[in-house]
């Protein structure tokens, strides 16, 4: 029996974009065309281990009902994870359902108490070890996107790529500085545009335009 595919849960963007004509306006000045509505999501790639960005061009005519699929989608997603969470409580609950028996003996209570805790904590620390696994050092991530170190801490400073908690200039130890996998075709498209003659300022008036909210 076929799966049925979950319902696409993002965000609704307003860009105003280019158009690729030489003729055209927007190729020698600030003008863009626009604004134009995309869905934004993020979807787990298995060929490469890690977060992708996608998105799917909206029409105007459509911007009404996709906002109400959003709201819908977004409903079902927040009731199945309160579900979900639900479900482990009582999981939890019947595996040590002495845990709220009066018969129980004190000791054995708090015994089987502290096990059930150090048995969370251990797959909170689970978690989080595999989610710093994924993560990107500074030298990987200049490899990958083929921008410098020096690069990197300029685009920091205008707020255009960042690292895990910004680059704190008090941290001197540059492995101490990490990058989600999911940005570097974002890096790499600013070095191609960067080397083809646009600078750091012009690239960061362009994202403000292109990535503005519109909902």
């Amino acid at each position: 029996m076929c799966r049925k595919k979950e319902a696409i849960v993002g965000t609704i963007a307003r860009e105003y974009i280019r158009c690729g004509r030489n003729e055209c306006k927007c190729a020698t000045s600030d003008y863009r065309h626009g604004p134009y509505y995309y869905l934004r999501w993020r979807e787990w790639a298995e060929e490469t281990g890690s977060w992708r960005q996608r998105k799917r061009y909206i029409p105007r005519g459509d911007l009404k009902r996709e906002r109400a699929r959003l709201r819908q989608a977004r409903r079902r997603l927040r009731l199945r994870r309160q579900a979900e969470r639900e479900a482990e409580a009582r999981e939890r609950r019947e595996r040590h359902w002495f845990y709220f028996s009066e018969s129980t003996d004190p000791a054995v209570y708090r015994l089987l108490r502290d096990v059930d805790r150090l048995h969370r904590y251990i797959e909170r620390i689970n978690r989080r070890a595999k989610r710093k696994a994924t993560w990107l050092s500074i030298w990987e991530f200049s490899e990958r996107t083929g921008l410098t170190i020096s690069e990197l801490a300029e685009l920091n400073r205008i707020r255009l790529l960042c690292p895990q908690g910004g680059w704190n200039p008090d941290v001197r130890r540059l492995e101490r500085r990490r990058y989600r996998p999911n940005l570097v075709l974002w890096g790499q498209k600013l070095r191609r545009r960067h080397e083809a003659g646009e600078t750091w300022g012009e690239l960061k008036e362009w994202t403000r335009k292109r990535w503005s909210r519109g909902a």
